[in-house]
C-alpha cells in the first residue's frame, strides 16, 4: 500500500462508520508507522497505524465510475449532511412537537454563536414578553449544546417552587429530556445525575447549596423567573453567585419578563451577575446605563414586532376592557357591611399582637375579603370551616374542604389560633360569635346571588353577540367553581362546561383543553389558578371573564396569555365584573377599579415617552408588583381607613411609578438592542421543509428495501434493517436522559415527519427520533456514493441556456479549542458550480435544497473537466474558510482559540441543465 502523507483522505479499513478522514500528520513512533487522523463531523485527532487505513481516491477520480445508480445513495448522502448541518446551527430539525417561530430561531441562533465571556462561557439574560416561548428558546439552545457535546450534557433547572413541575414536564414533552426533580433529602443527586430541576428556595439553604457547590460542573445552567435575582446578600443571589465564582455553571441563562422592576441597582446587580466581565460590582447606583453593553447581555423581543416566516403579525393584541355590572340587594349591601365590620375588627386586633402573629390573622382578613367578593358559595364553605376550626371540630384540612376552597384559602382558614385550655382559640377576641352570626345571616339571605346573576346575564349577551366564541372564566375558588359550571350548564346544556383545577392531574387539563381548542363542546372552561399558567386555549378562545379579580396583578396577565400568544385568532377580550352600588362595603371592589384606572395611567405614559401603544400593561403591571401597589394592602387600608385613605396610596405608588416610567434612562435603555427583523431569521433559517425530510425517508426506504408502506394522510410504516436498527439502540443506550419511554428501533409504525400530523399521535421522525438519527449516520458510510452525473432544472443552475459542469460540496468548519478540547464554531456546506469551461466556481448555496429535484444525469462525461473544475471549486472554498473565520473571528474578537479546520471535500456531482 502507499505511504500515506499530511492531507491525504483516508478511510478505515474495517469501521464503515467513520466515513472519511483527513490526515493531519504522519510520524513514525518506535519503529510503527502512526497517522494522525480528523474524521468529518469530528473534531479530535485520533491515531491509527498504516495498516488500519486505506486511501480515498479524490472525488473527480471516483466520477469516472459514478453509474445511474449512485443518483439515489448520492442523494441521500448530501441531504443528510444538509440535515445534519443546519440542525447544528438553530435545532429546527428536532421532533419537539412545534414548530420554532422566527424569532425564537433567531434568539438561539444568536446565543449559540455569540462572543463567550472571559470564562469561555455563553451567558445571556433571556427577556421575552411572556407568552414568546422563552421556555423553548432555553430548551433549543440546550439541546443543540447537547447534540454538539456528543449526546452528553449537565443541565440544571433553577425556578421558583410553583414551576418546577410544569418545566419538568415541558422538557419532557417538547424536548423528550428526562429531567429528575430535587428533593433535599437526596443531595447527591446533583453528583449523580446530569438534568435536573431545583426549587430556588430549596436550593438556596445550606445544605442543598453545599452539594451543588461540591458538585460537578453544569454544563448549562437556567435561572427561570431570574428578576428575583438582584440583591447581594439574599440567599438567592448569593446562589446564582457562588455557582459562577465556584465555576459551577460553565454557561448561563437567566430568563424573565420584567428584566427591569424600575430599580436601577437591582437591575445592575443581576447583570453583574450574569456578566461580571462587563458590569461592574454593584457597590454605587450607576447613573449611566446606556453605556452598559446591554446588547452583549440582553435579548428582549416584544409582541408586537415578531411575525411570523411570511412577515405575518403572530399576535392581535388586546382589545378594550369589558364591564359586566351587576347590582346587589339590600339584603346584600346590609350583609357585605357585616362583612366589612368582621374584617375591620380583625384588622384592629392585629394591629394588637405580637409581630410573629400579626401576619396570620392580616391574611385571615384579606382571604375572606376576597372570598366575600367572589361568591357565597365560596365565602358559605369557609365561614363553616372556620367555625369548625373554632369550635374545635375540625383541625385538618380535608377533601371537602380543599374541594370548596383551594388549598391555600383553606390553610389560611385553618390558621390565626393559638393553643388555649379549651384547644385552638381565635386570635382574634370574639371572633367565634361573630362568624357564627356572618354564617347565619349568609344563610337567611334572600333570592339568588347577584353577582352570579349579572354574570349569566352578560355572558348571554356574550354569546349571542358572537355565536361561535369560546369563553375562558377564571374564579379563585372551587366552591365558586362549582356553583359558576352549574350555572353554565343550566343556560347552555352540561356538556358546555368543563372545569380546570388543581386536584385535576395534568393528563386531564391536557385533555380537556384539547377538546376546548379543537372540538366544538366544551363551549366553557371555568378555571382556578390551575388553567393560569402553562395552558394554551388560544385556537378557538379569544375571550377571557374574570369572575374574580386576581390581587396579584401578575396573575391577570399570566390569565390573559392563555389567549394572547401565538396562534390567537383574534384581538383578546378581558371582560371584569362591576358592582353598581354607593355602599362603602364594597371598598375593596372600587378600589380595584381605581387602581385599574390608574394604571392604565401610566401606561399611557409610558406609550408616549416610548412611542409604542401595545403590549405595555404587562411591563406596567410587572413593575406595579415590584413597587408596592398590593391589593391586600390596599384592602386593609380601604377596610380599616375607607376609599378615601386607600385612594390617596394609590395616587401615592402610581405617582412613584410614573416617575420610573418617564426616566429616559428607563423608556431608552432597551432601545440600543437589536429588535427582531425578519430579514436576520431568513439569513439563518434552515429551509429544511417537511417535504425534504419525506423525500429523504422514503428514498432511503426503497434504496435499502425496507418495506416502506404509505398509510395515508402523510403517515407512513417500515422495518428498520438489522444496520439500521443495531445504529438506533446504540444512539438511544449512549443518552440516558431521553424520555422514559423508549422507542422502538426495531419497527417504525404510524410515523410522520410533519410536526402538524404528529400533533394527532404519530411517531415524529426527525432529530431526536434514533431511528431517523441513525439514517442521516449511516448515509454518510462509503457504501453512500459522494459522486454522481445529474439532471438539474436550469432554474435552479441560474444558467441562460442548458449546459454542463460541475458541482461541488465542500465541508468549512471554524473550531474553538479549549482545555484540550476542540468544538465546531460553525460548521457550513459550501456550494459551488463551474460551467464547462468556466473558470469561476459559482457560488451556489441553494442549489442543496434542490437536490430531491434532480434525476439521473447523463452517462458520458468529462472527468478531466471535472478535475479541472474542481480545482477551481477547492480554491473557492479556501476562499470562503477564510470569509467564515474572519465572520466567526469578528464575535470573537481577540480570541486565540479559533482555527479553521482543513476544507473537506464532501460530494461531487456533473450536472446537466434541462
Amino acid at each position: 500500500m502507499a505511504v500515506l502523507q499530511v492531507g491525504n483522505r483516508v478511510e478505515h479499513v474495517c469501521d464503515v462508520s467513520l466515513g472519511v478522514g483527513f490526515v493531519e500528520f504522519v510520524k513514525q513512533v518506535a519503529g510503527i508507522q502512526t497517522v494522525y487522523v480528523v474524521w468529518s463531523g469530528a473534531t479530535e485527532v485520533v491515531t491509527y497505524t498504516e495498516a488500519q487505513l486505506r486511501l480515498v481516491e479524490d472525488l473527480p477520480s471516483r466520477l469516472d465510475n459514478a453509474g445511474p445508480a449512485a443518483t439515489v445513495p448520492f442523494q441521500l448522502r448530501v441531504l443528510g449532511r444538509w440535515f445534519q448541518a443546519r440542525h447544528e446551527q438553530t435545532g429546527e430539525i428536532t421532533n419537539q412537537p412545534f414548530d420554532m417561530l422566527p424569532h425564537q430561531v433567531v434568539v438561539t441562533y444568536r446565543v449559540l454563536t455569540s462572543q463567550p465571556a472571559k470564562d469561555g462561557g455563553l451567558h445571556w439574560l433571556i427577556a421575552d414578553d411572556v407568552g414568546l416561548g422563552k421556555t423553548i428558546e432555553a430548551g433549543m439552545i440546550l439541546e443543540v449544546m447537547r447534540h454538539r457535546n456528543g449526546g452528553a450534557l449537565r443541565c440544571l433547572v433553577v425556578a421558583p417552587a410553583g414551576l418546577i413541575r410544569q418545566w419538568k414536564v415541558e422538557l419532557a414533552e417538547r424536548f423528550g429530556r428526562e429531567f429528575r426533580i430535587f428533593d433535599s433529602n437526596n443531595v447527591n443527586d446533583l453528583e449523580t445525575f446530569d438534568q435536573m430541576v431545583a426549587s430556588i428556595d430549596t436550593l438556596k439553604l445550606p445544605g442543598p447549596k453545599k452539594a451543588a457547590l461540591e458538585a460537578r460542573p453544569w454544563d448549562l445552567v437556567i435561572f427561570d423567573e431570574a428578576h428575583h435575582l438582584t440583591g447581594p446578600g439574599v440567599l438567592k443571589y448569593d446562589l446564582a453567585k457562588h455557582l459562577r465564582e465556584k465555576k459551577k455553571s460553565k454557561n448561563t441563562l437567566f430568563l424573565t419578563a420584567t428584566p427591569h422592576s424600575g430599580d436601577h441597582d437591582y437591575f445592575c446587580n443581576m447583570l453583574h451577575l450574569l456578566r461580571p466581565d462587563l458590569v461592574p460590582k454593584p457597590t454605587k447606583k450607576l447613573k449611566c446605563l446606556p453605556d452598559l453593553p446591554l446588547d452583549k447581555m440582553i435579548f428582549r423581543n416584544r409582541k408586537s414586532q415578531v411575525t411570523d416566516a411570511k412577515g405575518k403579525k403572530i399576535f392581535h393584541g388586546i382589545g378594550t376592557t369589558m364591564r359586566v355590572e351587576f347590582q346587589p340587594t339590600a339584603a346584600e349591601v346590609e350583609f357585605a357591611g357585616d362583612v366589612k365590620e368582621y374584617l375591620k375588627h380583625g384588622y384592629d386586633e392585629a394591629g394588637k399582637l405580637d409581630k410573629k402573629d400579626r401576619p396570620a390573622v392580616g391574611f385571615l382578613m384579606a382571604t375572606f375579603g376576597k372570598l366575600a367578593s367572589s361568591s357565597r358559595a365560596a365565602l358559605k364553605s369557609a365561614l363553616q370551616r372556620r367555625v369548625e376550626v373554632l369550635r374545635g371540630t375540625k383541625n385538618e384540612i380535608d377533601g371537602g374542604e380543599s374541594a370548596a376552597l383551594d388549598e391555600n384559602a383553606a390553610t389560611v382558614v385553618r390558621e390565626a389560633t393559638a393553643k388555649g385550655k379549651k384547644g385552638k382559640q381565635s386570635l382574634i377576641r370574639g371572633e367565634a360569635r361573630i362568624v357564627e352570626k356572618l354564617l347565619a345571616r349568609l344563610e337567611a339571605l334572600p333570592g339568588r346571588d347577584s353577582k352570579l346573576d349579572g354574570f349569566a346575564s352578560g355572558l348571554k349577551k356574550i354569546v349571542e353577540s358572537a355565536p361561535d366564541t369560546k369563553v375562558l372564566i377564571f374564579t379563585e375558588y372551587r366552591a365558586t367553581q362549582d356553583v359558576l359550571q352549574e350555572t353554565l350548564a343550566d343556560l347552555f346544556g352540561k356538556e358546555s362546561v368543563d372545569t380546570i383545577h388543581g386536584s385535576k392531574k395534568l393528563d386531564e387539563r391536557k385533555e380537556i383543553v384539547a377538546r376546548f381548542n379543537e372540538q366544538d363542546q366544551p363551549r366553557f372552561i371555568v378555571s382556578t389558578a390551575a388553567g393560569g399558567e402553562g395552558l394554551n386555549m388560544q385556537q378557538r378562545c379569544n375571550t377571557i371573564v374574570n369572575y374574580d379579580l386576581p390581587w396579584n396583578p401578575n396573575v391577570l396577565q399570566q390569565r390573559i396569555g392563555r389567549v394572547y400568544r401565538y396562534g390567537q385568532i383574534k384581538p383578546v377580550i378581558v371582560c371584569n365584573l362591576k358592582v353598581v352600588t354607593d355602599s362603602d362595603a364594597y371598598a375593596d371592589n372600587k378600589v380595584y377599579e381605581y387602581l385599574e384606572k390608574k394604571l392604565r395611567d401610566v401606561v399611557d405614559v409610558l406609550a408616549q415617552a416610548m412611542g409604542e401603544t401595545e403590549d405595555l400593561l404587562g411591563d406596567v403591571l410587572g413593575h406595579a408588583a415590584e413597587h408596592g401597589l398590593s391589593l391586600e394592602d390596599l384592602h386593609q387600608i380601604a377596610i380599616q381607613q375607607g376609599q378615601t385613605k386607600a385612594e390617596e396610596a394609590i395616587n401615592e405608588k402610581a405617582k412613584h411609578l410614573e416617575e420610573i416610567m418617564r426616566n429616559p434612562e428607563m423608556t431608552g435603555m432597551f432601545s440600543g438592542l437589536t429588535h427582531f427583523n425578519l430579514d436576520d431569521y431568513k439569513k439563518v433559517q434552515s429551509r429544511i421543509t417537511s417535504d425534504h425530510l419525506e423525500f429523504f425517508v422514503k428514498l432511503y426506504c426503497e434504496n435499502e428495501r425496507l418495506g416502506y408502506r404509505d398509510e395515508g394522510g402523510k403517515r407512513f410504516s417500515f422495518k428498520p434493517s438489522e444496520t439500521l436498527a443495531d445504529l438506533a439502540t446504540a444512539r438511544q443506550k449512549r443518552d440516558p436522559y431521553a424520555v422514559a419511554e423508549m422507542v422502538p428501533t426495531d419497527k417504525v409504525e404510524n410515523a410522520t415527519v410533519d410536526k402538524e400530523v404528529a400533533q394527532k399521535g404519530p411517531r415524529l421522525l426527525r432529530f431526536g427520533d434514533p431511528v431517523f438519527e441513525a439514517m442521516v449516520e449511516h448515509v454518510q458510510y462509503r457504501d453512500f456514493s459522494a459522486v454522481a452525473s445529474l439532471d438539474v432544472p436550469v432554474e435552479y443552475l441560474g444558467w441562460a441556456l442548458p449546459g454542463q459542469g460541475t458541482w461541488m460540496l465542500f465541508e468549512l468548519r471554524i473550531t474553538r479549542t479549549e482545555s484540550k478540547r476542540s468544538f465546531v464554531l460553525r460548521r457550513e456546506l459550501a456550494s459551488f458550480v463551474v460551467p464547462v469551461g468556466g473558470d469561476v466556481a459559482e457560488w451556489k448555496p441553494e442549489l442543496v435544497e434542490h437536490v430531491t429535484e434532480t434525476t439521473k444525469g447523463p452517462s458520458r462525461l468529462d472527468v478531466a473537466e471535472a478535475r479541472r473544475a474542481f480545482e477551481i471549486g477547492r480554491q473557492a472554498a479556501n476562499a470562503r474558510l477564510i470569509s467564515l473565520k474572519d465572520e466567526v473571528c469578528a464575535i470573537y474578537p481577540g480570541d486565540k482559540a479559533i482555527a479553521p479546520l482543513p476544507v473537506s471535500e464532501f460530494a461531487l456531482a456533473w450536472v446537466r441543465a434541462v
